[in-house]
């Protein structure tokens, strides 16, 4: 995924992506905008890569690298300019994903 886009255009263009194929994602500005049955997903892009958090309804975060297991990460690493010692560098965005049940 290497090209001369921005990690900014390479975020609205995946963001786009996904929501045109994943009917129960949808774009919000935060966790003020969940519905009861969904969590929210954080977002970002960076040069050659893309990277997600995930917000339980217990208000914690995970995450996952790779063949890496899934680790908890803070809140504030979460709303930080960058992820990853800046690996991922590009807006956040984040979705609303419906819980399966």
């Amino acid at each position: 995924w290497h090209s001369s886009m921005s990690s900014n255009d390479k975020l609205e263009e995946t963001v786009e992506w996904m929501l045109e194929r994943v009917p129960d994602l949808r774009r919000v500005n935060g966790v003020e905008d969940l519905e009861e049955d969904e969590y929210l997903i954080a977002y970002k892009c960076g040069y050659n890569d893309f990277h997600y958090c995930k917000r339980l309804p217990s208000g914690q975060w995970w995450h996952k690298m790779g063949s890496s297991r899934t680790r908890r990460i803070s809140e504030k690493a979460v709303y930080a300019d960058t992820w990853l010692h800046g690996k991922y560098d590009s807006d956040t965005a984040f979705f609303a994903k419906k819980i399966r049940k």
